[in-house]
């Protein structure tokens, strides 16, 4: 089994499985472009952090958060978000409500890229699995989820089979 590795600063997917980033029914996290994958994504937490992020929510600090893969979502969508979307992820960002939220967004830390990615059975891993991602481009690659892997076990506990 080979799946997307999805990355993030701490502690964007660590928001995300704690139903954070929520519009609807849907976790949604954001980014500069479009991608045309659908399925299951791995969600990694790279070595850099938001500390806006962090202090909106009372996140724990320290190096133990970085360099895992932390859960497992669908993707079922990626589109451009609209503008009541915007204002949402605005307020999931950094934790305020609509009414907190500056017209001009002045007073947040933290704005949405335009692409909105829609995620689907969201699943925190029991044991986070240490990964090292190879140098280069910050867009998702493609891991080998090897049979009797600490990762495929996590994998197949969270429910994806394919």
């Amino acid at each position: 089994m080979r799946l997307p590795v999805f990355p993030n600063w701490y502690p964007y997917n660590d928001m995300l499985l704690d139903g954070h980033l929520k519009v609807g029914e849907f976790g949604v996290k954001t980014r500069s472009y479009d991608w045309k994958y659908r399925g299951a994504v791995l969600l990694y937490t790279s070595g850099r952090t938001q500390q806006s992020c962090v202090q909106a929510y009372n996140y724990a600090k320290g190096t133990d958060k970085h360099n895992l893969i932390i859960g497992v979502a669908n993707l079922v969508d990626v589109r451009l978000l609209n503008d009541a979307e915007i204002r949402k992820m605005v307020c999931n960002f950094n934790n305020l409500t609509v009414r907190e939220v500056k017209p001009d967004l002045s007073n947040v830390a933290v704005v949405p890229f335009p692409f909105g990615y829609f995620f689907s059975n969201i699943r925190r891993f029991d044991k986070p699995i240490p990964f090292s991602w190879p140098s280069g481009p910050v867009k998702p690659i493609m891991t080998d989820v090897r049979s009797g892997s600490r990762l495929r076990q996590q994998v197949l506990a969270a429910g994806i089979n394919s």
